[in-house]
C-alpha cells in the first residue's frame, strides 16, 4: 500500500515549519520571551505574507506555534 500526501498538507507542514523558524528568530532579539510570543503573533495576524495566507490568523496557544514547535523539536535541529 502506497502513503499519499496531498499537496495542501505538505504546503501547510512546511508553511508551519517556516513560521516557527520565524518565530524563533523572532524571540531570539527579545529578552521577554513572553512578550515576543504575542508581539509575533499580533504581527503575523496583521500581515499580508504568504504564511498567513496559507496559515490563517493564529494564536500563541495553538498548535501553529509552541506546540507544534514540541513536537516537531528534534527535526528542526536535523533540517537546520
Amino acid at each position: 500500500m502506497t502513503n499519499f500526501t496531498p499537496e495542501k498538507c505538505k504546503q501547510i507542514a512546511l508553511v508551519r515549519l517556516d513560521l516557527i523558524h520565524k518565530w524563533l528568530e523572532f524571540r531570539k532579539k527579545s529578552t521577554n520571551k513572553l512578550q515576543a510570543d504575542y508581539d509575533f503573533v499580533k504581527l503575523h495576524n496583521t500581515s499580508n505574507s504568504h504564511l498567513f495566507e496559507i496559515l490563517g490568523k493564529i494564536n500563541i496557544n495553538q498548535e501553529l506555534v509552541i506546540d507544534f514547535y514540541k513536537k516537531c523539536k528534534s527535526r528542526i535541529k536535523h533540517f537546520s
